[in-house]
């Protein structure tokens, strides 16, 4: 108990620059927001241009499908709020081949890391 108060006024006196070199650990302050696991953009592969038509499903670690919840402008997907694991999405539109892409979201100590990916859908024959 007294080596532990020792410690802490050690760690106090040695600031926050310094506690990492000391063997100090800073306090983690999460807060509660929620983020979004993943953003999938669905583009034209040869033009680049957005392909608001695309519909969107997905699974994480082999459930579902889900779907997405809304799309923003520019066919952006935004799938899942602090979800982790494998996710496996599927993109198709009229006029275009099926798309299947697959994406492993991790978390810090606090939230999800939301990634951002781009998937390109080519043009059926």
């Amino acid at each position: 108990m007294l080596g532990d108060m020792y410690r802490y006024l050690a760690c106090f006196l040695v600031g926050s620059f310094l506690a990492p070199l000391a063997g100090c650990d800073e306090p983690v302050t999460c807060t509660a927001d929620s983020r979004t696991s993943l953003i999938v953009t669905v583009v034209d592969a040869e033009t680049g241009e957005p392909v608001d038509t695309a519909k969107v499903e997905f699974t994480v670690d082999g459930d579902g499908p889900f779907m997405p919840q809304w799309k923003e402008a520019g066919a952006k997907f935004p799938l899942a709020m602090e979800t982790t694991g494998t996710f496996e999405v599927t993109v198709v539109a009229d006029g275009y081949e099926t798309a299947v892409e697959e994406f492993e979201i991790d978390a810090d100590e606090c939230h999800v890391i939301t990634q951002e990916a781009t998937i390109e859908l080519t043009p059926s024959a």
